[in-house]
Order: structure tokens, then C-alpha cells, then sequence
């Protein structure tokens, strides 16, 4: 298993005011939606720019289901970083109200 500083994961949440807020998996196939995702930031030893997009297609979406945690706490409190489990995903679990 490889070890790196960190894994990032880029989350929109929505609400009221999403754009994505009441939208349907049928909705979304209607109007053939796709979305692009860049990201952009600079890697802090060799303040080399590090970039990376991808676009998604509409049924690319997996409904009710979010990404496995992929980070492990080591005994001496650093975190590893399991990127070969990076695209599963899991139930996600209720809502409580």
C-alpha cells in the first residue's frame, strides 16, 4: 500500500440552493447532463502545480451511495492512504430526523 500525505475528496452538498436540487436520475438522463470536476493546488515540496479533471456523465451518478473512507490511523498517529479502493462506494446510511 502506497503512502502519501493525504487523499482529498470534493463534496457538493445539496440544498434548496444547489443547482442539482431536485434533480432525478430521469431528469438528468432527459437533458444528457454531464459535470467537470477540476481540481487545482500546488505541491508544497517542489511548488510544482498539480491539476487533474474528469468529467461524468450523467449515469456515471451512483444514487444513494458515497465514497469508502480510504484513510487508516497507524500506531504512531499518521494516516495511510489505501488508493486502491479510491472509486468504491457504500450504502449510505439514513437520514436521521
Amino acid at each position: 500500500m502506497a503512502r502519501f500525505p493525504a487523499a482529498l475528496t470534493i463534496r457538493h452538498t445539496i440544498t434548496p440552493g444547489s443547482p442539482l436540487h431536485g434533480e432525478t436520475a430521469e431528469t438528468l438522463e432527459k437533458s444528457d447532463a454531464f459535470f467537470i470536476a477540476e481540481v487545482n493546488s500546488v505541491e508544497k515540496l517542489m511548488a510544482a502545480p498539480v491539476q487533474s479533471q474528469q468529467d461524468y456523465s450523467y449515469d456515471d451518478i451512483v444514487w444513494g451511495e458515497r465514497f469508502v473512507d480510504i484513510y487508516t490511523e497507524l500506531p504512531d498517529g499518521k494516516y495511510e492512504v489505501d488508493y486502491g479502493r479510491i472509486h468504491e462506494t457504500e450504502p449510505v446510511p439514513p437520514a436521521v430526523t
